[in-house]
């Protein structure tokens, strides 16, 4: 994976923006959203406190226009600097990120964390596999469920 900045692979208004520190397990999310195939942009932010600032827009993600607020957040728990719990705390605490949905993607199936990731305000909690074709399918089913709860930006081919 290319540096530590984020990834961006497109400009358009339907992002898809990742939040995870783990190199393979981004290159595995992107090979399975490839396979998918999912047709939006994905940008790949590698901490909390990117991520913040990403949502925010300051610093160097202010230009909507490159930057533009994610259709959907694809969240890792167990990230440096802040973790993926208070980055949704404070999502879900500000009007204008508020309505973005995330889906919570962790190595941990921990009770306490997902009835936590809830209590904050998730739309689903997804444990990541650490097997190709296992993270594939379970892409496969995020979008089947992204498709079902009728989060329309995202956009996945027929």
């Amino acid at each position: 994976m290319p540096g530590n900045g984020p990834i961006l692979m497109s400009h358009h208004h339907d992002v898809i923006l990742i939040a995870d520190d783990n190199d393979d397990h981004v290159a595995l999310l992107l090979r399975a959203f490839r396979k998918g195939p999912v047709l939006n942009p994905i940008i790949v932010v590698r901490d909390g406190d990117e991520a913040i600032k990403y949502l925010r827009g300051v610093d160097r993600f202010q230009n909507r226009e490159e930057y533009p607020l994610p259709s959907l957040l694809l969240l890792d728990l167990r990230m440096p600097n802040v973790d993926g719990f208070e980055v949704l705390r404070r999502m879900k605490a500000n009007p204008a990120t508020a309505p973005v949905p995330v889906v919570l993607l962790t190595t941990t199936d921990d009770p306490r964390d997902v009835a936590r990731g809830y209590a904050l305000g998730c739309g689903a909690f997804v444990v990541k596999p650490l097997r190709s074709d296992s993270f594939s399918d379970t892409v496969r089913k995020l979008g089947l469920y992204l498709d079902g709860v009728r989060v329309t930006p995202v956009k996945l081919a027929v």
